[in-house]
């Protein structure tokens, strides 16, 4: 959702791809100084990279689903541009070279703004606040209520998230021979799953997207620790475009305020499950 998540590999390949591509800013660019707005116009199509992960972002049924994407297509309807969202899934450690490959033109999915971030995309404004939790067994038989719960255990995460260096970190400060596994899984369901098994006694997770999944999939058979505390402050989420469009972020910033002024976001939160909207939209 996510998170805080770049790590030194990731930051290379976007620079690569930056050089590699001359900057163009969609799959059918063809002059970095193109204007993003006036490319979505003339296509009429916008898009988007996903790692389908409900509710913030996801494809059904071949379409583009979700808060983000529904934030996307007000802000067209406002700027009055017919055109289609269209999702591309990938795995969430792909998104920012996939952007700045040209491969998409928006990152539309829950993403941390960062400063190693920064150095390769444009972000938006924030969008809204969305913190991490930490997921265990059902029953929580362990009586986890933070990182260092995880001494002696197995603690996951999955690719392209800040937070495995959070339980390397939580690690180092255990006490002799009970430093946390860490595991690092390919997408945020795998890691869940190995909760159910037993191969993993903690997860560091989008809160919303684990509480999504505990609702929808009882059979995995985790909670959310009652007493992880996370900081909001630093879960602030916006989207992404690349660097030569900053023109698109700072006008869709401008709209994205008005739709938050007017309610119209709020309502998207909520239409959306997640209430009162204010949670995530609010420090």
């Amino acid at each position: 959702m996510r998170s805080r998540k770049i790590s030194l590999g990731l930051a290379v390949i976007a620079a690569m791809s930056l050089a590699a591509c001359g900057g163009t800013s969609g799959p059918n660019s063809t002059s970095a100084s193109k204007d993003l707005l006036a490319e979505i116009k003339q296509s009429k199509v916008v898009t988007i990279g996903t790692s389908n992960d409900e509710p913030w972002s996801a494809v059904k049924d071949g379409k583009a689903d979700g808060i983000v994407p529904d934030l996307i297509r007000e802000y067209l309807k406002r700027k009055g541009i017919e055109a289609e969202v269209r999702s591309t899934p990938m795995p969430f450690d792909s998104l920012i070279p996939a952007l700045t490959s040209g491969r998409i033109q928006v990152m539309g999915d829950a993403m941390y703004r960062t400063p190693e971030r920064e150095k390769h995309v444009a972000f938006t404004d924030v969008l809204f606040y969305n913190t991490e939790g930490l997921a265990v067994a059902k029953g929580n038989p362990l009586g986890i209520q933070d990182l260092a719960g995880l001494c002696g255990h197995t603690g996951a995460t999955y690719k392209g998230t800040i937070w495995a260096e959070s339980l390397k970190k939580a690690s180092a400060a255990c006490p002799g021979g009970k430093q946390i596994t860490v595991k690092v899984y390919g997408t945020i369901y795998e890691a869940f799953q190995d909760i159910q098994t037993g191969r993993v006694q903690g997860v560091l997770a989008d809160a919303s997207i684990a509480a999504l999944a505990i609702k929808q999939n009882p059979n995995l058979n985790m909670e959310l620790s009652a007493g992880y505390a996370p900081d909001k402050q630093d879960s602030d989420n916006a989207l992404a475009v690349a660097p030569q469009n900053r023109a698109f972020v700072d006008d869709f910033s401008a709209v994205f305020k008005e739709m938050k002024a007017d309610g119209t976001v709020a309502r998207i939160f909520e239409n959306a499950g997640l209430s009162p909207a204010d949670t995530w939209l609010e420090l």
